[in-house]
């Protein structure tokens, strides 16, 4: 069956004015982690390791964020297809055509619960293709043309990738000191992924989610109760430091609402913010509850950094109403979903589809897929996995 003709499949304005927007009450089960893999330097993947899963530690003090920008090593983004995903259900032995209705990287999601709010969050347009194969929606990650970026927003993103460096590396050596910032270059390319379900509405989803770090629980402190190893997690951000109210503004509006969605979607509770100066040097550090992001941004006036002794959950935590509302980027993910599994149904099994988003018109539309061979691909990896399955090598190269 060929692919429908290009159509309107989501509208912002009249989602937002709909029951399901302003009354919905979506369902999300808590997320859990069911297999992992890492990914080195070289690209070379390798299922169930947790290798590359780095351990957190403190910062030092004043560290440069520019440091090392010349023998930087970026992450190499022709795209992410879903592949990796499926042979990672398998090396963990999730049943994931029986336990799965989606399966994804939470980059796709990410945008996805954005799109309420993608015009005043500085979101961007995007494409994700999708395809349905027996009962399950595979999607991947499509990568946006973009212009090479300035020098200084090179530099900006470059120190976001130092900062989870500083924060993952062992103690620095007497040796590390006297070289002055030297020693090996940040490479962005390493990465552990946990795999990780939950549900979202009637929608069970099967998500990769990158992990920047781990933090063990503290030395005579009672051990957690929980059983689920995403508690441990740890999500590692930096940003200038704001100093205006439309900076101020853009913080709260823009960066915690994608922070927020990033770490709830993987059930990451805490973030660990670090601020730069411009000239790139850290100039402090925060520590914020995922849960305590919506309050951050509802704070009065400039109010960045909470007082001493601030709980989120007591009376005084938010002191007003935020710029945007989590629920209403759950909803949004739940109609969406029911969008996309709609638009593949009517495609037909094996028939990928294109979901396109503009920002300033605010509408999703569906298009036939560029990729023609989606369908053959995901089948392939079910088979693959399938004949993987009575054991061997772990290891695939990119």
């Amino acid at each position: 069956m060929a692919a429908p003709p290009s159509a309107q499949v989501f509208h912002v304005g009249t989602w937002l004015r709909s029951r399901a927007a302003l009354e919905g009450s979506t369902h999300v089960s808590a997320p859990r982690e069911v297999g992992c893999y890492s990914r080195d330097n070289d690209r070379t993947i390798t299922y169930g390791s947790r290798a590359e899963l780095k351990r957190f530690r403190e910062p030092p003090p004043a560290a440069d964020l520019y440091a090392g920008f010349s023998t930087f090593v970026p992450k190499e983004t022709a795209g992410a297809p879903v592949e990796p995903i499926i042979r990672a259900a398998r090396a963990a032995a999730f049943p994931l055509e029986r336990d799965a209705d989606f399966v994804t990287y939470r980059n796709n999601l990410n945008k996805l619960m954005l799109v309420p709010y993608a015009a005043a969050a500085g979101g961007d347009d995007w494409h994700i293709h999708a395809v349905l194969v027996g009962a399950t929606v595979f999607l991947d990650v499509v990568p946006w043309e973009e212009r090479s970026p300035h020098l200084a927003a090179a530099r900006a993103a470059y120190s976001g990738v130092k900062f989870e460096a500083l924060c993952t590396a062992p103690p620095p050596t007497a040796a590390d000191a006297a070289a002055d910032g030297g020693g090996d270059a940040v490479n962005a390319n390493a990465e552990f992924c946990s795999l990780v379900r939950l549900r979202v509405g009637r929608h069970r989803l099967l998500m990769s989610a990158e992990i920047d770090c781990y933090e063990p629980t503290p030395p005579g402190a009672p051990p957690s109760a929980s059983t689920n190893v995403l508690t441990g997690y740890r999500e590692l951000k930096t940003m200038a430091v704001p100093r205006t109210p439309a900076q101020h503004a853009r913080v709260k509006g823009q960066r915690l609402l994608k922070y927020w969605i990033q770490s709830y979607l993987a059930g990451v509770p805490e973030l660990f913010l670090g601020f730069r100066s411009d000239r790139g040097e850290l100039t402090g550090t925060m520590r914020v509850p995922t849960r305590a992001l919506p309050d951050l941004a509802a704070a009065p006036g400039d109010a960045l950094l909470p007082p001493p002794g601030w709980d989120p959950d007591g009376p005084g935590g938010g002191g007003g109403r935020p710029p945007w509302e989590p629920w209403t980027c759950v909803n949004a993910l739940d109609a969406l979903l029911d969008a996309i599994r709609s638009q593949c149904e009517a495609a037909g099994n094996g028939v990928p589809v294109r979901l396109s988003f503009a920002t300033v018109r605010g509408v999703v539309t569906r298009e036939a897929c560029p990729d023609e061979e989606f369908g053959e691909r995901v089948r392939a990896a079910l088979a693959r996995s399938d004949a993987d399955d009575g054991g061997g090598d772990n290891r695939e190269g990119s």
